[in-house]
């Protein structure tokens, strides 16, 4: 039997305010979840480190991207239900995220050179980093604004202090504070245009302009 558009738009919405309803009571819990997030970052961070160690030494694996099992795994989202909905935090919600991320950047900077990035911000609690910046620049709570920019700004000194220490390649330190973290080297150029008039004159209109110009003498 085939459901009618009526009922498919209410099971659509019902199906939404539970999800919403979700999110709520797992935003509530925040402070739970990350614990909880912290006990398995420290089982994750010594199995991996338990898999990489030789004599002693870590070696990280040539062929793959340096930590990336564990930061995929550690920064998958906090706070997700089914569906496609994103959380909406208050900073003092986002300020506690942050805080366990600080934690999390620190612990794997004592393995390897890990530079922090926004975007695994975001994953980790599950918004896109346009949402970020939407946060970032028109939010109507100042805390928030703030935080953000409190949030970039430890993104960017991370990245320059590894690049001043040669720990971050130069090359891939310029395009990520570039790409992640919106900095540049200086103002962008500005370029004048001059917009040209192509017009063909002909001898009329030679002389036209030639006795304009000479009037106004």
């Amino acid at each position: 039997m085939e459901v009618s558009l009526e009922r498919k738009d209410l099971i659509n919405r019902k199906t939404t305010e539970y999800q919403l309803m979700k999110l709520d009571s797992m935003k509530k819990q925040l402070p739970r979840y990350i614990k909880k997030r912290e006990k398995d970052f420290a089982k994750e961070l010594n199995l991996y480190i338990e898999n990489n160690t030789m004599d002693g030494n870590y070696i990280a694996e040539p062929d793959k991207i340096p930590l990336f099992e564990l930061t995929e795994n550690v920064f998958r989202p906090i706070v997700k239900v089914a569906g496609a909905l994103t959380p909406a935090y208050s900073a003092n919600e986002l300020a506690l995220c942050f805080d366990f991320y600080v934690e999390c950047v620190s612990k794997l900077n004592e393995l390897t050179t890990y530079a922090p990035k926004i975007e695994d911000f975001c994953r980790m609690v599950n918004i896109s980093k346009k949402t970020f910046n939407n946060y970032q620049r028109n939010s109507s709570d100042e805390n928030m604004r703030e935080l953000c920019e409190k949030i970039q700004d430890y993104c960017t000194a991370r990245a320059a202090d590894g690049a001043f220490s040669g720990r971050l390649d130069r090359i891939y330190t310029i395009f990520h504070q570039k790409s992640s973290n919106n900095q540049r080297d200086n103002d962008p150029v500005q370029n004048n245009i001059l917009i040209q008039n192509n017009t063909i004159m002909n001898d009329e209109m030679f002389k036209d302009l030639a006795s304009k110009y000479s009037s106004d003498d």
